[in-house]
Order: structure tokens, then C-alpha cells, then sequence
């Protein structure tokens, strides 16, 4: 009748859980084969992508105007550098692209197992290549080489002009561009990024997947090696109170980008609509982010179009209460690249 089911699934990961007793090696590879399950499970039953349908019956942002009393703050978008995921799913185009892929997946997946004997993952909450890592450079040269000092934009993002603060999705790559290319202005001003949960992508992948627990921070090794300062410390570097940990499954991403439209107006780091909120987060979040908050007749690229990686762009974010319902719209009037742009 041929070997039951369970036993041929439980039986080696049994012996892995034995052998990891004796073998680090054995003991970080383990525990990468049950972060891969619980990512394969969330990727076949998550409801995540039901969102269209919850996100078309919020108010049209344009009743805001029915408001007496409207709210607003400014923000800026930053998008995360090009991930390990990205540079092997997403380069290229036309008929070479499918060939190219299946041999960067090829060696990608040899470079997965010696990650995964280490403790690590090039997929798993996939953080910066060596591309991404430049691009984030690069924003940090922009902003603090000093050629940019009439922009005031440029200035809020240095920490130069008034008050900002900064949060980051919980994904590596993510906190990883933010500390990076702000790295000049968080020597100077000691100030915390605050990771939210909230901005986590948009996707069932399992690039998407948060390795960072509740309340903690994702690993960090790859980041202190992209800083080069050995002087770096990332044990005070980060605000974790808004890190609820990895997405649930059963919940729409409408919920999380409602939250963090909340969050805006009435966490205790933005109440008084004096700082600037600097986002670091992800292209397709952000995409959604305009196409539900934008006026639905007003046409822009930032509904079509991705941002760039590292771009940042500028906007003014507004709430105001009709018949007792917050509405939330982006002024797109406002939107201003400051780096980068949209493609």
C-alpha cells in the first residue's frame, strides 16, 4: 500500500531535528526548512490578495473637501534598493529573460543552501544584492556630498530642516536602504528608525515572508557589513514597538495600509502633524498606497508606474472626518520627486 504520508514527511525532518542537536550547520539549516514551510503555507492560504475589492469601497478621497476640519502631513516615499530576489525574478526583458532567469535561479539556488548551513537566506525576507547595496550608496551620496543644499526636501530627508521622523517596513531590505542611505544623518542626530509591520509587502512570495519576530528586528549581519563602520552600533538603532512580526494569513493587506494611514495622524510620533514621515518600504505597497488615496479620476504615474529603486518622492498626505468616517487622500498636486522618479 506504499508508505504512509506523514512518515515520509516526518520521518527526515525528525532526523533533521536529531541531528541539528550535534551540528550547528545541521541546526541553522532546520530551522530554514520550517521558516520555508510556514512561507510555502502562507503562500497557498493567504487571503492577502483580496484587497482590490475592500480597498474600492473606502470613501473617494475627493469628500475629503466635505471636511471642516482636515489634516495633513508630509511624507516621503523611499523604495527599498534591488533585492537578491529581485536580481533573479526581475531583471532583464523580451525572449532572453526566460533563458537568463533559469541560470541566475540555477546558481541563486546553490547559493541558497550554503546561506541556509549558515543561518541565512537569499529568499527568505530577501535582503540587498551587491546592485541594491550600490543604489542605496547612492541616495546617500545625493544627500549629504552638500550639492543639493537649496532643495529643502533634500534637507528634511538629511535631517538639515525641521522635524521628520523615520520607520521602515519589517523586511530586511527595507530597514537595510533606510539605514544606509540616512547613514550620515543617524550618525549625527542618534535617532531610532521605527519598524512597523504595517508597510510589510504587498505579495504572497516568499521574499515577503518577515523573518523578524514580534517586537524585534530582522537579522542585521548583512547590514552591518553594508555600513563598512566599524564603529557601528544597531543595538539602539531601532524602534521595534510597531512590529507585530510576519504578516497574518488570514488577513486583507487593505487592513495594514489602513492602519498605517491611522498611524499617520495618530501615533504618538505624528499627532501633532509636525514631522515628516520618511517611508522606507516597497513598490507595490506604495503603488497601492496612491491608486486608493489619489483622486479616483485624476490620472498620474503614480498609479501606473513603480518607483524606482531608492527613488523618493514627496507628497502631502491629508484626513479629514465626513459624516463621522476618516477619508484620507494624497493631494496630487503635491507629489514631488526628490530622487529617482517612477518607471
Amino acid at each position: 500500500a506504499g508508505v504512509p504520508i506523514p512518515i515520509l514527511v516526518g520521518a527526515p525532518v525528525a532526523m533533521l531535528g536529531v541531528m541539528s542537536t550535534v551540528s550547528p550547520s545541521v541546526a541553522n539549516f532546520t530551522k530554514r526548512v520550517v521558516e520555508y514551510l510556514r512561507a510555502y503555507a502562507h503562500m497557498i492560504f493567504t487571503t492577502e490578495s483580496n484587497f482590490k475589492g475592500r480597498l474600492k469601497s473606502l470613501p473617494d478621497p475627493d469628500l475629503i473637501k466635505n471636511s471642516s476640519n482636515v489634516q495633513k502631513v508630509e511624507m516621503i516615499f523611499i523604495r527599498h534598493g534591488e533585492s537578491e530576489w529581485n536580481g533573479v525574478f526581475n531583471k532583464d526583458k523580451g525572449i532572453l529573460k526566460v533563458f537568463l532567469i533559469v541560470l541566475r535561479l540555477i546558481r541563486a539556488l546553490f547559493v541558497e543552501l550554503f546561506c541556509m548551513m549558515k543561518g541565512d537566506s537569499i529568499f527568505l525576507d530577501s535582503p540587498l544584492n551587491s546592485d541594491g547595496a550600490k543604489q542605496a550608496r547612492l541616495l546617500l551620496k545625493f544627500l549629504f556630498e552638500g550639492q543639493n543644499k537649496k532643495d529643502r526636501l533634500v534637507d528634511v530627508l538629511s535631517g538639515n530642516e525641521g522635524k521628520s521622523i523615520i520607520v521602515s517596513s519589517n523586511l530586511r531590505r527595507c530597514v537595510e536602504t533606510g539605514t544606509v542611505a540616512l547613514w550620515g544623518r543617524l550618525q549625527r542626530t542618534k535617532e531610532k528608525i521605527h519598524i512597523l509591520s504595517d508597510l510589510q509587502e504587498i505579495s504572497r512570495n516568499v521574499d515577503t515572508m518577515a523573518l523578524s519576530p514580534p517586537m524585534g528586528c530582522p537579522p542585521l549581519d548583512r547590514l552591518l557589513k553594508l555600513l563598512e563602520d566599524p564603529n557601528a552600533n544597531l543595538k539602539e538603532l531601532f524602534e521595534t514597538s510597531g512590529n507585530a512580526g510576519q504578516k497574518l494569513v488570514f488577513e486583507s493587506a487593505a487592513d495594514r495600509l489602513v492602519r498605517f494611514s491611522s498611524w499617520c495622524f495618530d501615533s504618538p510620533y505624528t499627532k501633532s502633524g509636525e514631522n515628516t514621515i520618511i517611508v522606507n518600504g516597497h513598490s507595490l505597497y506604495f503603488k497601492t498606497f496612491f491608486n486608493t488615496f489619489l483622486p479616483r479620476n485624476q490620472e498620474h504615474d503614480a498609479k501606473k508606474k513603480k518607483i524606482v529603486n531608492t527613488g523618493a518622492v514627496a507628497f502631502t498626505f491629508c484626513r479629514g472626518l465626513v459624516n463621522d468616517t476618516y477619508v484620507y487622500r494624497v493631494d496630487p498636486e503635491s507629489i514631488k520627486v526628490i530622487f529617482g522618479g517612477f518607471k
